[in-house]
């Protein structure tokens, strides 16, 4: 079994009719995809352990945002964030460097994290996840830049 995951940046009109609607239309500004086969090993790196409840921080780019009741709820279904939120997130972002990157994969516990290997062994070096971090906080970045929202899908 395969778990995908997707980001989509998406306007705020998008992003009105979604909250209200409770699903999400068709309208996308761009996709970013790169992140999909990291992004339980990412939330965590980005973490910096397990994702709390509510989501906090950077770990938000991967697992925050509003649930949309009426849309595919498969494995955690779609979640939006606000341009405010998207560009707080950004701003996490924009504070972790490489070097904590790194550190974090090195002490974080991924114990049953997809993505690892049994009993949360790294599946994939430090560099694939850093490559992946850049494209996450760049699409961030440029999200917040032109002022969109942001669509997360799990399922």
């Amino acid at each position: 079994m395969s778990i995908e995951f997707t980001i989509w940046r998406i306007t705020l009109t998008a992003y009105e009719r979604a909250a209200e609607a409770g699903a999400l239309g068709p309208e996308r500004v761009a996709v970013e995809e790169a992140v999909s086969k990291d992004w339980d090993v990412l939330a965590r790196i980005l973490a910096d352990g397990r994702v709390p409840l509510p989501v906090t921080g950077a770990a938000r780019a991967i697992a925050g945002g509003e649930v949309l009741p009426e849309d595919d709820l498969d494995n955690g279904g779609t979640r939006v964030l606000s341009p405010a939120l998207v560009r707080e997130v950004a701003g996490d972002l924009a504070e972790l460097g490489d070097a904590d990157i790194e550190s974090r994969y090195l002490t974080v516990d991924f114990t049953d994290c997809y993505g690892t290997n049994e009993g949360g062994a790294h599946a994939s070096p430090v560099e694939n996840y850093l490559t992946s971090f850049h494209r996450l906080r760049q699409f961030y970045t440029e999200a917040a830049k032109s002022g969109d929202a942001m669509a997360v899908w799990l399922g």
